[in-house]
């Protein structure tokens, strides 16, 4: 198996059953798989695989285990020498998994790689990040970031000194679509669990650096996104993305940040 494909799903039926046709349409050229871990949506997300997609794996749970623990049950399933994670809002062009796939390979020191997330619009959105300081996310989500201090810190945090037009190494990538080596995850051992949702990906990133991996930005390769931005929208996610921030700061709190090469 060469490719392993794992969708998360909580709750987005809709936006499951548009991923799952684009990739019908548009299916990787390689030996692959598909994984659907379903979070307890209760939605009617199990059935209409079923369905509509039974000849896809769909490990459905009781219920919401978190993103961490999820992507952790279906890595334990998959079979692939690379796992490419998507999430349910991402959608899938013709000939973008294999170009993928493909660049991949050609750099077996890095263990995690991600590509160029595009708008609807076909501007491209942040998501490749340095690691957060103490107050990245009160510059981020409150009035400061209008202030000299927040604009000079969300410049560092968002990279905008940096031209991102090549293939370079980053600090940490935004996991809605990610492709993952399984060499990488033998060493790493997946995702750390006690993040529930949010920071996960940032410490995989981390600890990617830390044991002599890479992560590289690829962006000629690109994916739309539509990145609904629930943590602004819904006080409890907030309060989540609260939590996983002080875990994660209390975790790397006496560590020097990784050198990026």
């Amino acid at each position: 198996m060469e490719l392993s494909i794992i969708i998360l799903n909580y709750k987005t039926r809709g936006l499951l059953r548009q991923l799952l046709l684009g990739l019908n349409s548009y299916p990787p050229t390689v030996r692959h798989e598909i994984i659907v871990v379903d979070n307890g949506s209760n939605d009617g997300s199990a059935a209409m695989m079923q369905t509509e997609f039974s000849t896809i794996a769909c490990l459905a749970l009781k219920k919401n285990t978190g993103y961490a623990r999820g992507i952790n049950i279906g890595l334990k399933q998959a079979r692939g020498k690379y796992i490419l994670l998507l999430n349910t809002d991402i959608v899938v062009m013709e000939g973008a998994i294999d170009a993928f796939y493909k660049e991949c390979g050609r750099h077996p020191e890095a263990a995690l790689f991600g590509p160029c997330l595009k708008n609807p619009d076909g501007t491209s959105q942040d998501s490749t990040y340095r690691f957060h300081r103490w107050l990245t996310p009160l510059y981020q989500r409150t009035w400061l970031q209008k202030t000299k201090s927040g604009q000079k810190e969300l410049a560092r945090f968002l990279r905008r000194d940096i031209n991102k037009n090549t293939n370079q190494p980053v600090e940490w990538l935004m996991s809605s679509c990610l492709m993952v080596t399984r060499q990488g995850l033998a060493k790493l051992g997946g995702f750390d669990e006690r993040f529930f949702v949010y920071l996960s990906d940032t410490d995989l990133c981390r600890r990617a650096w830390l044991n002599g991996f890479k992560v590289l930005y690829l962006p000629h390769i690109s994916f739309i996104h539509y990145h609904r931005r629930q943590s602004v929208e819904e006080l409890k996610i907030t309060l989540i993305h609260t939590f996983d921030f002080i875990k994660y700061q209390w975790k790397w709190h006496k560590q020097k940040f990784p050198e990026i090469t």
